[in-house]
């Protein structure tokens, strides 16, 4: 978050609270990070999805004001669909939570 005011005015602009900020970026990067790694990864991918379809109905529902506008929400949309998929399907095996799972000794 290079430019943290402009994002802060954007946010009271559509009439969320600038005090949400700080909890969207820790959301952002935590939930990223962790489906990128594989930990975690339906959790993190159902948070991201949330936020997403949130977020495309707050920022980006606009739709005949600008056209771009429209292509920012069905972008959105497009992604939603994928992170629900991973919410469903998981990761598969190559990810934290299968090494993990591998490395745990059985009855302990």
């Amino acid at each position: 978050m290079l430019e943290y005011g402009r994002f802060e005015s954007m946010l009271e602009d559509h009439g969320v609270p600038a005090e949400l900020l700080p909890f969207v970026i820790v959301l952002e990067l935590g939930c990223g990070l962790a489906l990128a790694l594989g930990w975690q990864t339906r959790l993190a991918a159902l948070g991201l999805a949330g936020f997403t379809a949130l977020a495309s109905f707050i920022f980006h529902w606009d739709w005949e004001s600008n056209f771009y506008v429209y292509l920012f929400f069905s972008k959105n949309i497009a992604i939603f669909g994928g992170l629900l998929f991973v919410t469903a399907h998981g990761a598969g095996k190559y990810n934290l939570d299968h090494y993990f799972a591998k490395r745990s000794i059985p009855g302990v």
